[in-house]
């Protein structure tokens, strides 16, 4: 939008007139510059008379009326109603309206003048602004125009009508609430039950599907695979080499005993590392086939919560209208 213009430094308008005393006045285009430039092009000059009112060297003052038109359609903002701006239409493009004015003048033909309006006083608002998009945005509703009726009963029509709907959306969140405790028994019944009949969650899913890495990395602990393997294999092992030679040579014994226990944990290690790529595998597989169920319940969930924000949108739209409306009323806006 262009700045907002206030009158009370604006409008005046221009054509030659008479002049009275002893004053010369300024030319019409020094009047026509001065004004465009005071009031920003906004207003423009159509007939303007002047008399003189007192005049002193090159000095003079001067009274004005005549006619003044703005450049393009002004308006004022009133109020808000809900989503949409009121405003009034307080100058229409090039339609004229009475003013006066005073003003003063300094120089000659010769030297060339300056100008300046002052208390200015017009038979219109003195407020106004350009609405740039007043045509194409429809957020606007311009109460002194012929159609204002006709939409502001349209747009409570409306508002009527999604306030209606409303016991039907509510009908429609009951239903999804159904549906979605159905949807979500399927998803938790999914994961199966544990021994004792007992529904799991996927954690006890998860747990579950990956015990037998756990009995496997139990029953190939490789403490207690030391602990067996020094009481059946290396103590008697000593025991029979000294038995056989008092000299006994202990070292192949004991390399041994240190190979078989490192290739005990090496094993135990790459199968257990076996195992958990296949669990792993076979958790996601798992997981996959749960993925529908899930989205199933976020499928409604999502509808419900829609549907919801509509409610709640159409009832805080009709509280800001009641509200609007009531105060918009009071300022004598609305009738």
């Amino acid at each position: 939008m262009k700045k907002q213009w206030i009158v009370g430094t604006a409008l005046l308008m221009l054509m030659t007139g008479n002049v009275w005393a002893d004053g010369e006045p300024p030319t019409e285009n020094i009047l026509k510059d001065q004004f465009k430039k005071q009031y920003h092009g906004i207003l423009k000059l159509d007939a303007i008379s002047l008399k003189n009112l007192d005049a002193k060297g090159n000095q003079a003052t001067w009274s004005a009326e005549g006619d003044v038109s703005s450049s393009d359609d002004l308006y004022t903002w009133i109020g808000q109603l809900a989503d949409y701006e009121l405003l009034e239409q307080t100058w229409t493009k090039d339609k004229a309206v009475k003013f006066s004015a005073m003003l003063t003048s300094k120089g000659t033909p010769a030297s060339g003048w300056s100008v300046n309006f002052y208390s200015f006083q017009a038979a219109a608002s003195d407020r106004g602004r350009v609405v740039d998009d007043i045509k194409t945005n429809n957020k606007y509703l311009i109460v002194n125009s012929e159609d204002f009726n006709y939409r502001f009963s349209q747009l409570e029509t409306a508002l009527n009508t999604q306030k209606n709907s409303i016991p039907a959306l509510e009908k429609e969140v009951k239903a999804l609430d159904k549906q979605m405790v159905a949807a979500q028994k399927a998803a938790d019944a999914y994961w199966g039950k544990d021994a004792n009949g007992k529904q799991m969650a996927r954690k006890d899913a998860f747990k579950k599907i990956h015990q037998q890495r756990d009995e496997f990395n139990k029953q190939n602990d490789s403490e207690a695979f030391v602990v067996k393997y020094d009481k059946e294999v290396y103590q008697p092992a000593i025991a029979a080499c000294h038995k056989q030679s008092e000299e006994c040579y202990e070292v192949p014994i004991q390399q041994k005993r240190d190979f078989d226990i490192n290739e005990q944990r090496r094993q135990t290690f790459l199968q257990s590392q076996k195992i958990s790529r296949k669990l792993q595998d076979d958790w996601i597989t798992l997981e996959k086939g749960q993925y529908p169920l899930t989205m199933k319940v976020s499928e409604i969930n999502s509808k419900k919560v829609a549907i919801l924000m509509k409610i709640d949108d159409i009832n805080q739209a009709n509280e800001r209208w009641k509200k609007d409306t009531e105060q918009l009323r009071r300022n004598g806006v609305i009738k």
